[in-house]
This record gives structure tokens, sequence and C-alpha cells, in this order.
């Protein structure tokens, strides 16, 4: 089934901030293990979403925290994708601890304009992975 307007109704259950916690969390234990066996890693985690945090039991600040302490740390890139037009995007991402450079709205989400969202992703994970993308606050993930 190809999601559309009458199938896909946001019904304001995203809980943003414990899913940007826990992603940053497990990205950083599998990271330690590939160091722990010897292979250097760097690593990117983007979230993807289409609306504000409704629900989680951890805060903005508690993001904004890990966030900078993960930055600081040179071997993440944090990458935000907002879909729609309903929420001030680069504020939420802004609040969580996510660089300017790092921010991607795409207000207008048809099939077309998430793919090219996506593509944008990847071909960025890849400049990240080849070391085009410098990690930390500097970096400039959607930046060409």
């Amino acid at each position: 089934m190809r999601l559309d307007a009458k199938n896909y109704q946001g019904a304001g259950a995203t809980r943003l901030y414990d899913t940007w916690c826990d992603a940053l969390a497990a990205n950083v234990a599998y990271a330690q293990r590939l160091r722990d066996g010897g292979t250097p890693a760097r690593s990117v985690v983007v979230v993807i979403t289409d609306g504000e945090d409704v629900g989680s039991s951890r805060t903005a600040g508690n993001c904004a925290r890990l966030s900078k302490d993960l930055l600081a740390s040179e071997q993440f890139v944090l990458a935000f994708v907002g879909v729609g037009s309903d929420v001030d995007f680069h504020k939420v991402a802004k609040t969580m601890g996510v660089p300017d450079g790092c921010v991607l709205v795409q207000q207008n989400a048809t099939a077309s304009t998430l793919r090219a969202a996506f593509q944008l992703v990847s071909q960025s994970a890849i400049r990240a992975s080849q070391g085009k993308i410098a990690p930390g606050a500097a970096a400039g993930f959607f930046i060409p």
C-alpha cells in the first residue's frame, strides 16, 4: 500500500526525545564494540520525523547534553530530517543539540521529495565515511 494523505494521519505520538537518546546510546555502544575489536569507527546518526516530541520521558535538554558530548568526541555526525510544514524543525533540532548544517526540512512531503531527501541522507553518509564531512559540532551533513 502506498502511503498518502488518505491512509496516513499523524496522531501526535512522536516520542522524539526518547528515540533520539536511545539511538545515540545504541550507536555509542556499537561503535565502542567495534573499537574494542580493533576497528576504528565513526558514526552517523540521522533521525527522520514528522512531528515534535509527544510523551517522552526524556527532555530536549537530555538530548542536547548527550548530543553535545558525542559531538565533542569528534567521532559522531548527528543529523535531523523534518518532514512536513506544521513544525519548526530547525528549532526542534537545535533544542536537541543538532548542529544547524545538519538539519534538512522537507515541507512538501510527496513520494518524489521524500526519495530525494533519503538520497541526500545516503549521499551525505557516504561523504562522511570518506572523510569529506568532519565529525563534531562543525559538521555540515547536508551542505554540499
